[in-house]
């Protein structure tokens, strides 16, 4: 009677460390994939910023050693350009 009572506890005791195994397989993979998701945040985040960086970079440069007739010419051709390249579909 004891040894069939003892059985019983000790399987409802394998079962329920089987259970919590799981669980935590589970929240390590949900941790595992949030930290994914939050580090391919931050990679896309420090790019944008750095190509943010580099166009105001670029403008300072070129305002400084271009006029600012011949910046604007330059920036017109460059439109005129993306048009030929891209034409609007309408």
């Amino acid at each position: 009677m004891f040894d069939e009572s003892e059985k019983r506890i000790v399987e409802q005791h394998n079962r329920m460390m089987d259970e919590w195994k799981e669980e935590m397989e589970r929240k390590k993979r949900a941790f595992l994939e949030d930290a994914e998701v939050t580090r391919l945040r931050a990679i896309q985040d420090i790019r944008s910023q750095s190509a943010d960086l580099v166009v105001a970079a670029a403008e300072q440069v070129i305002h400084e050693r271009v006029g600012k007739s011949d910046a604007q010419k330059a920036l017109e051709d460059s439109i005129d350009q993306l048009e030929k390249d891209f034409p609007k579909k309408i």
